[in-house]
């Protein structure tokens, strides 16, 4: 079911936290002392990518230290302007700043519209689904929510970056009940890349059993744009929150 954006509009300021995990978080029984904070530079954005498992393993900063989990190669286009990071979660070491000018962090803002492998980089809509709890598809998502990333040139004329991100975990740095419903802006609203390892984080709904329900998002309704709560790490200036929109 495709919801209407003028029937959609109130959702979005709380579907972006949701998708972020920063709203109704669930309950694993461990405390992660988060720092997010408001970056402005160069930033992947993997919220509509499709990942791939490397078969190997990557060790993600927890409650308690560090852990590993499965790690993904997602392919994420790059973006530059305000996004929203945990310097605290997933492997990043407490600063915007990359130890190198090959790299990026994976943050977070809302965009409507993104470069997606699936359309060939075009840019289109990337609406929000609802991968339900009947899916079991929870333990199979990747979580891309400040990991770092290496550029990777330019496909089709977009800036992209390949992130590795964990399966299966949560920004609470413990792992995924298969149980779990999420929602990702991948797969076009199609509930079959709900287990192909789709860019999302859970959310704490007991009653979003069953899927497919498809949430048009717009940018105008940034959870993100004023910053209220978030530490900035560096200045905001009319420049940079210009830049944010696009």
């Amino acid at each position: 079911m495709r919801l209407s954006k003028e029937s959609s509009l109130s959702l979005v300021p709380a579907l972006a936290m949701l998708m972020l995990g920063l709203l109704c978080p669930v309950a694993f029984g461990q405390v992660f002392n988060h720092d997010y904070r408001i970056c402005n530079s160069d930033y992947a954005l993997c919220a509509a990518a499709i990942c791939t498992p490397t078969g190997g393993q990557i060790l993600v900063n927890t409650a308690n230290g560090q852990a590993f989990f499965p790690a993904a190669a997602c392919t994420c286009p790059l973006y530059r302007g305000d996004d929203i990071v945990d310097v605290a979660g997933g492997n990043m070491t407490g600063s915007c700043e990359t130890n190198s000018a090959a790299t990026v962090w994976s943050g977070y803002s809302i965009k409507s519209e993104q470069p997606q492998e699936l359309s060939n980089w075009q840019t289109v809509d990337a609406p929000a689904l609802l991968c339900g709890k009947d899916q079991m598809q929870g333990a199979q998502l990747a979580n891309c929510f400040s990991f770092k990333c290496v550029r990777a040139g330019k496909i089709n004329g977009v800036e992209v970056a390949t992130c590795t991100c964990p399966l299966g975990e949560s920004i609470e740095g413990v792992g995924v009940p298969a149980d779990s419903a999420f929602f990702t802006q991948a797969g076009q609203c199609s509930t079959t890349v709900c287990s192909q390892h789709p860019v999302s984080t859970i959310f704490g709904f007991d009653d979003a059993t069953q899927g497919g329900q498809c949430i048009e998002l717009s940018n105008n309704d940034s959870a993100l744009a004023s910053g209220d709560g978030v530490k900035r790490e560096r200045p905001f200036t009319k420049d940079v929150a210009s830049a944010a929109k696009h």
